[in-house]
Parts: C-alpha cells; structure tokens; sequence
C-alpha cells in the first residue's frame, strides 16, 4: 500500500475515530488531541500495517494504547509523594482514627437514613458498608454477585434521594 492510499483510507475513518475518541473521553478538546495523536502515529508506523488487515482496528489499538499511556501519565503526575521526615505534613482525610468526628458523623447519618431504603437493598448495602466484599455478602444472601451490586447501586441511589431531600 503506497503512501498516498494509506492516507487516503485513513482520512476516510476520521469521523469513525471522533466515534470512539468520545467513547474514551467527554471533553471535545481531549477527543480532538486523542485523535491527532492516533492519526500521528498510524503515519508515521504506516510501515508496520498488514495490507489485508483491518484498518479500523489498528487505528482503535493505537487510539485505545494512547489513551491508556496518556492516563498512566496523567495518574504519575498528579501523584504527590511526601518525602518528608515526618509525615504529618499530609492534609488526607483519616478515615481510621477511632474517634474522629467526621466518620462518626457519617456513621449516624447513614444507620439513621438506611433505615428508610427498601429491606431488599438495605441489607447488602450495610454488609457492603461494614466492609464486606461482593463474593461475600453473595455466598452470605445465597444471590448471585450481579444481583448484590445491582441491589447495592439501586440502594446508594435511594439513600443520596432520601438524604437530598
């Protein structure tokens, strides 16, 4: 496949890459970047293309690699690691303190408001609240995995309505 058939065939793919470039990411700017940096890349490893291979597909392998290296990028950068002597310089929220205000707060709140989400959904959600995993919590209720996270979901969703109210 000459150079100019290769361009040819992937310029007639670009609203099918728009397609999926919006599947990986909302934001139009980013979409845009995604795909100038796959279109980039197909042309200059143009060479590495099977003829009678599917082009759509190794434009999406390229597409989906770049997004995920982009991502991977992204998560190391915004990663603050604290070298200090001592670690109390980190402003995180602690979560296991024994008394500490805020959890104790959140504890009430959702044993108060739980009591209000349908029986069905309730006991899941507090299995999973006190820490229970979803194999557990399934082999405990004798449902399958998929109905618990269904029954928890439809729960969180019901207690965020109660508790906007």
């Amino acid at each position: 496949m000459t150079a100019k058939e290769f361009e040819l065939a992937v310029s007639k793919l670009t609203d099918h890459l728009a397609k999926l470039a919006k599947k990986f990411t909302p934001d139009q700017d980013d979409a845009k970047d995604l795909i100038q940096d796959t279109l980039l890349k197909a042309l200059k490893h143009r060479e590495k293309f099977v003829r009678d291979e599917n082009l759509s597909g190794w434009l999406y392998r390229i597409m989906k690699n770049t997004y995920i290296n982009q991502y991977r990028k992204k998560m190391r950068e915004s990663t603050y690691f604290d070298h200090s002597e001592n670690l109390f310089q980190l402003n995180v929220p602690d979560y296991y303190t024994p008394h500490n205000p805020d959890r104790e707060t959140i504890v009430r709140d959702f044993i108060h408001h739980s009591a209000e989400v349908k029986p069905v959904w309730r006991v899941p959600l507090k299995m999973h609240f006190l820490g229970y995993k979803y194999q557990e919590i399934s082999e405990k209720l004798g449902i399958p995995v998929g109905t618990v996270k269904n029954r928890i979901f439809n729960a969180r969703k019901q207690l965020q309505e109660i508790m906007n109210e």
